[in-house]
């Protein structure tokens, strides 16, 4: 056994990039089936944005849980709001960019963030007892 403290908002956050992983080549896929090279390159910078939101999230979770409950809370909004600050940033000067189509790339963002999200909650326990990760390997 190794010596490091499970860290499972750490883990869970780094779920979300495992999950995105699976996500991407299929949004990748379908956006430049339907909107050609402007839906591919589309698709691939809003994957991009949601994979460097999920690192920030990361990072702030793991300095907040050091602080208990409350500091936790309290970098999950941080991180929600630096995290929408860099799509806004991120986006505003290329919104009129020739590659770029406003549709697939909102749609890639939201849906991106929503099934990363809805994977990786399927894994996550609700219960206040666990590690946070996979309780039901513990049952028999």
């Amino acid at each position: 056994m190794s010596g490091t403290p499970i860290q499972p908002e750490v883990s869970i956050a780094k779920g979300f990039l495992l999950r995105l992983l699976i996500v991407a080549p299929v949004a990748v896929a379908v956006s430049w089936t339907l909107a050609g090279d402007r839906g591919l390159w589309s698709s691939l910078y809003g994957l991009a944005l949601v994979a460097v939101n999920f690192t920030i999230m990361i990072l702030f979770f793991r300095e907040g849980a050091k602080f208990g409950m409350t500091g936790l809370m309290t970098a999950a909004f941080l991180a929600l709001l630096i995290g929408l600050g860099v799509l806004t940033a991120a986006i505003i000067p290329v919104a009129n960019a020739h590659w770029m189509d406003l549709v697939v790339f909102g749609l890639v963002v939201i849906l991106g963030h929503l099934a990363a999200v809805i994977i990786e909650a399927r894994r996550v326990s609700g219960r206040l007892g666990d590690d946070g990760l996979a309780p039901w390997r513990l049952v028999k």
